[in-house]
């Protein structure tokens, strides 16, 4: 059995699935790199790849913060009925999705061509 360095103990189990549940309730993004737990801004993860709410499957919408199955498939069904949305606050059209909830999004979304919607 290898010696751990002293002074070092390894996390308690759960560790990282507890950093993992915290990022993601405060809207953060979590990247596995090399076996480490890394919480960063959505913009800082994906500068260039923000999710198209105009283009995107209901299958995309569901890695949205605060976005479960039911809401995605809102979503989708929202915008073959009723047509494209014209900005990001659009999106409150959908049952179940408020201001609140838009502007946990809004860092992860563009609307129309891949342009960032204006804060």
């Amino acid at each position: 059995m290898a010696e751990r360095a002293p002074g070092r103990t390894p996390p308690a189990p759960g560790t990282n699935l507890l950093i993992v549940l915290l990022a993601v309730a405060i809207g953060g993004t979590v990247l596995l790199r090399a076996g480490r737990v890394q919480v960063a801004t959505p913009t800082a993860a994906w500068p260039d790849m923000r999710l198209d709410v105009n283009t995107a499957p209901a299958t995309e919408f569901n890695a949205l913060p605060g976005i479960g199955p039911r809401l995605a498939d809102r979503l989708a069904a929202d915008r073959a009925a009723r047509g494209p949305y014209a900005s990001v606050e659009d999106l409150v059209r959908v049952r179940g999705i408020g201001p609140k909830l838009v502007q946990k999004i809004r860092p992860y979304v563009v609307c129309g061509t891949g342009t960032p919607d204006p804060p």
